[in-house]
């Protein structure tokens, strides 16, 4: 019988190198999926801070310019060195004109006038995030839903979204309506 690292008479390797060379590259791709969820639920939780910060940014600086300069009231929530400051106030900036007009483009908002009603702000729940989710011990779940729904201790985030099938974030392909043309999803099922 042929030794590990020999070839065979025909010039193929053993099975057991066969064997080998079947679980490094197993274990290889086991990796890359995991990499791939992990930096997908990276770039989820990213994007969750930089909505928050937006939300409440926006939020607190909603206001009129006024040539007369002033002050404007603006908060900001940083992460910095593991070091967590939430809606800090940023002091000293001040309504100022513009400087001389350099095209033709003009915007006018009348607040006045409303066509949509915002009912609220949040984020996506993929599955990819939620096997990470899953994976943390309870106290750093509690942290992340406080960070992500709580009125003063996070982003105050009162809608989520759930992909219906699978998408890019998911660890299989899948959906739940697999009838074709069936616009009325009658034979939409989870099971």
């Amino acid at each position: 019988m042929a030794s590990h690292s020999e070839p065979t008479a025909y010039g193929t390797s053993s099975l057991a190198s066969d064997e080998r060379l079947s679980a490094r590259a197993a274990a290889r791709r086991k990796w890359i999926r995991w990499g791939i969820i992990g930096a997908s639920t990276g770039i989820i939780v990213i994007g969750l801070v930089v909505l928050g910060i937006s939300f409440h940014s926006a939020k607190s600086t909603v206001s009129t310019a006024s040539p007369n300069e002033e002050e404007i009231e603006c908060f900001q929530s940083s992460n910095i060195d593991n070091v967590t400051n939430m809606m800090e106030p940023i002091k000293g900036l001040k309504w100022k004109l513009g400087g001389e007009k350099t095209t033709d483009s003009f915007i006018a908002i009348d607040v006045d006038t409303k066509y949509q009603e915002i009912m609220g702000f949040g984020g996506a729940f993929t599955e990819a995030a939620a096997l990470q989710f899953h994976k943390l011990p309870k106290d750093k779940q509690e942290e992340v839903l406080t960070l992500y729904f709580d009125k003063n201790k996070g982003s105050a985030y009162n809608f989520g979204r759930v992909p219906m099938g699978s998408c890019d974030f998911s660890v299989g392909s899948y959906n739940f309506a697999e009838t074709e043309k069936d616009m009325e999803l009658k034979d939409f099922d989870v099971d």
